[in-house]
């Protein structure tokens, strides 16, 4: 019997070996035996096994043997070595994976937590050596005949698998899983198909419209739709419902629901008051319905529509009775509540109202006139009810907010004033001359997760445009969540809508930032990717509506386009919508796409500049500019008198500085930063002469303008101001005190120029307003004076001892943001003025609390924006009889 000492020695003489360890084959063999010892042997032999194992290939069934008998020992602790160290016997050997893997899925058959936990972690290390051979093996063990085997491997499956890599689960791997699911789902329970299904989601070839069509087809074949249905059969309710749960976030346009609404209106709608519930407090009847009022939106071309609609009709007028003759004047005298199901009649209307625009004759034909007429009976008597029921319910929630809503009974008033408010604007549509569909309807039971979202995220941009004005956010996140609750793609007004809510945003937010556009339409591009990542439509829909907008608001720029264009598409490529990091990598992309700069280079120059244009937006604090900042004083400041200008008439060296100044903000923590600045420094003080000293005393008196560059000082200045800030010791240093006095004689002498230029300015613009400051010369002068200003300010931080870099600047290029005069304070003894507005009547003073958000539900992009969730509906587990086991589900 081999002893724990022996064991040692062997380990010492395989270890001294190296890798001619495969000399000493008795000693390996030492270990082999050592598992039949005592639980110390067989815990060194379970590690030395592992660690040695590659050097010993003829051994190597017996050592895979071996370690499969210690995971079969009693001793729960020597199991676990094994159950640990079986993976590493396929680190230089993949072969084995199979075989391994097939034996830990064995093991998921264990009782102890702990056990079972490590025997999901040894595979998902095997995924990492060979994902499909892992795969290989577990399936093996799910198609045998251990229920508790096969139902933790697919719950294993569906809970780890679907959160692994692309870098894991390779083209190859993907495709033989997706092969062996389907072979699973042919006999399944629930809960095994909701698993295995969202296992096939998480696959990236299904989140194309190819693999969406594959996976409604195979959810299509599990309904068994060519089967009759039986409305009083439990389990055929449950097999349908769950079906079409798993189906519905795979519909759009492209991918349709035709299969299944018209299963329903054949099968399902003549019996829909016979469905037997598979759960207690389960309605079976509402759950089917909303499900049908879903995906009736996208049933797409489908067969015999007026045989469908026909049935649609019949069980929609069965919950809407004509108003009694002698009861026709008695209910608005009375306001009774009539004893209609609204839940089930908004419904039935919805899906009434997406099938009927596809077939306007069925109400509006003149062979159909008196079904017309005695609908609008219907409709009128219903909506007298509804009216009567919105008025209870709004009386009964006035002045209710917060905590108060939250009580049960208040939340079921909020959902039937939803219910009934649906109901209400169905009927004004259907009650058209001819009947209209046009009305964007959201169901009452959609929740309103995409809105936090959407407010997460307009909010970030509001504390981009505007961080001082406490009202911007209220009045920003209400106007873009009017906006988003109003759209419907396929609402030839919504273009309409948009525009003129995000031009009313526009203004209100900031009216001449012309950079407020660039950040809104880039907040509203990542806002939809992240509501609607999978609608292969949604790029171009969001192209053409932000390209009307952008010419609205910015209509001389005739580049803006195409530049947008380029990268919104560019982001859709890129863009993962769960990915925080998206922005990083399109930056990144951006910046490969110039060469190194070649200053007289015109296509360098102009691949430069448009690469900034485009990445500009993008700044913020969490994503840096760095890398175009540390470029642009690396190679392009040390030969910025130089640049080549791409255009006749553009100012490249100019365009370039501005650019430069505007990025600089968002550096981040730039790299070599001391070498940067100094380039920058020099940059600088190259265009900011030491005053000649023969001239110190002449300027003043003579008052002659010096011939300084001061819209590339601005630039430069700004850009220092900036990047100053991050080292301050540059300047402050007493190790660069001659650099310092070198710097505060020319910023001097470039002040007095700078304040006499102000001067001359402000005398020349004295007394002119209105059209005598639109001529071409005062414009000019006008733009002159916000330079100098800027420079002014700027000069007056840096001349602090040590120099500051804390006052705040908006370029000159940049328009001012005009904020409302304080008023002036009241003298005493005297009343305060009242502030009138345009007619003379006091005007209301603005404040949060005057804002009241509007809440809807969620619109058509909350629809597939990942909040559905499989298996919301319960079921009754594995079937019997006619259930889920020998048939399909």
């Amino acid at each position: 019997m081999v002893t724990v000492e022996q064991m040692y020695k062997d380990f010492g003489v395989l270890a001294e070996a190296k890798d001619k360890a495969g000399e000493h084959e008795q000693e390996y063999l030492n270990f082999i035996n050592a598992v039949k010892g005592g639980p110390g042997e067989k815990r060194l032999a379970s590690q030395f096994i592992a660690r040695f194992f590659k050097h010993f290939p003829s051994l190597a069934n017996q050592a895979i043997n071996a370690l499969f008998d210690l995971c079969e020992d009693d001793d729960v602790m020597i199991r676990k070595q094994a159950i640990k160290d079986l993976p590493t016997l396929c680190k230089n050997s993949a072969g084995n994976v199979p075989k391994i893997a097939e034996a830990l899925t064995q093991l998921l058959g264990c009782d102890d937590t702990t056990e079972l936990s490590l025997i999901q972690s040894s595979l998902i290390n095997l995924m990492a050596v060979c994902c499909k051979g892992t795969l290989q093996g577990m399936f093996k063990q799910i198609l045998s005949e251990d229920e508790l085997v096969r139902e933790r491997a697919i719950k294993f499956l569906g809970t780890k698998v679907k959160v692994l890599g692309e870098d894991t689960i390779d083209k190859e791997a993907e495709e033989f899983l997706v092969s062996q699911c389907k072979q699973v789902l042919q006999d399944v329970t629930k809960e095994e198909f909701i698993l295995i299904m969202d296992v096939l989601r998480s696959q990236s070839s299904m989140s194309t419209v190819q693999g969406r069509q594959q996976l409604v087809e195979i959810v299509t074949e599990q309904a068994d739709l060519d089967q009759s249905f039986e409305a009083e059969d439990t389990d055929c309710v449950d097999r349908l419902i769950h079906c079409i749960k798993q189906a519905a976030p795979l519909f759009s346009k492209n991918v349709h629901s035709k299969a299944f609404v018209g299963y329903i209106c054949d099968n399902v709608l003549p019996v829909i008051s016979k469905l037997a519930s598979p759960d207690d407090g389960v309605d079976a009847q509402l759950e089917m319905l909303k499900l049908f009022s879903e995906i009736s939106e996208f049933a797409g071309d489908l067969d015999k529509l007026e045989n469908r609609l026909d049935n649609l009709y019949k069980c929609l007028i069965s919950y809407m009775p004509v108003p009694p003759a002698e009861e026709n004047d008695n209910l608005s005298s009375s306001e009774e509540e009539p004893k209609f199901q609204f839940s089930t009649v908004e419904c039935l209307m919805l899906a009434f109202h997406q099938l009927g625009r596809k077939l306007p004759g069925f109400l509006a034909d003149e062979a159909n006139a008196d079904r017309l007429k005695d609908f609008k009976l219907r409709l009128q008597y219903f909506a007298r009810g509804v009216q009567i029921y919105i008025k209870q319910l709004r009386q009964a929630l006035q002045g209710k907010a917060g905590e108060a809503l939250k009580t049960d009974e208040n939340k079921i008033k909020v959902v039937a004033l939803k219910i009934t408010s649906n109901i209400n604007s169905l009927i004004k549509d259907l009650f058209h001359n001819p009947p209209s569909y046009k009305t964007p309807i959201i169901p009452s039971w959609k929740p309103l997760v995409c809105v936090d979202r959407l407010i997460h995220c307009i909010t970030l941009t509001y504390f981009i445009l505007q961080a001082e004005d406490t009202d911007c956010v209220d009045r920003l996140i209400h106007c873009i969540t009017l906006t988003h609750f109003i759209l419907q793609a396929e609402d030839t007004d919504c273009v309409d809508r948009l525009i003129h809510c995000i031009t009313l945003t526009y203004f209100i937010l900031q009216a001449e930032d012309t950079d407020c556009v660039d950040r809104l339409i880039h907040c509203i591009t990542l806002t939809c990717f992240i509501l609607q990542a999978e609608d292969t439509d949604c790029v171009d829909r969001l192209i053409h509506c932000i390209t009307l907008t952008y010419f609205i608001l910015q209509a001389e720029d005739t580049d803006c386009v195409d530049r947008l264009i380029h990268c919104i598409t560019l982001t859709y490529f890129i863009l993962q919508a769960e990915d925080t990091d998206c922005v990083d990598r399109l930056i990144h992309c951006i910046t490969l796409t110039y060469f190194i700069l070649q200053a007289e280079d015109t296509d360098c120059v102009d691949r430069l500049i448009h690469c900034i244009k485009q990445a500009a937006p993008l700044f913020s604090k969490n994503v840096h500019s760095k890398a175009f900042v540390g470029y642009i004083c690396d190679n392009v400041l040390p030969v910025i008198s130089k640049l080549a200008s791409p255009d006749d008439g553009v100012d490249a060296q100019l365009e370039m500085l501005k650019l430069f100044s505007e990025i600089s903000e968002f550096a981040g923590d730039l790299d070599k930063l001391e070498n940067r600045l100094d380039n920058l420094y020099k940059c600088l003080i190259s265009y900011m002469p030491v005053p000649p000293a023969e001239e110190n005393d002449n300027l003043s008196s003579s008052e002659e303008e010096p011939k300084f560059q001061f819209s590339t000082v601005e630039c430069l200045m700004l850009a220092f101001h900036q990047l100053g800030r991050k080292l301050p010791g540059f300047l402050a240093d007493e190790a660069n005190a001659d650099r310092l006095k070198d710097f505060k004689l020319r910023l001097q002498y470039f002040a007095r120029g700078v304040q006499i230029y102000i001067k001359q300015l402000r005398q020349a613009l004295q007394g002119k307003a209105g059209e005598a400051l639109k001529t071409d010369e005062n414009k000019i002068k006008v733009v002159a004076l916000k330079i100098t200003s800027n420079i002014n300010s700027l000069i007056k931080d840096l001349f602090h001892n040590p120099p500051s870099y804390k006052t705040p600047i908006i370029p000159s290029w940049k328009p001012l943001v005009k904020k409302a005069p304080e008023p002036k304070a009241a003298e005493t003894g005297q009343k305060r003025s009242t502030s009138l507005d345009s007619n003379g009547s006091s005007a209301k003073k603005y404040s949060r609390k005057d804002v009241t958000l509007y809440s809807p539900p969620g619109g058509k992009f909350s629809e597939r924006a990942g909040t559905y969730e499989a298996g919301q509906g319960r079921g009754r587990g594995r079937g019997r009889g006619r259930g889920f086991r020998g048939r399909r589900y």
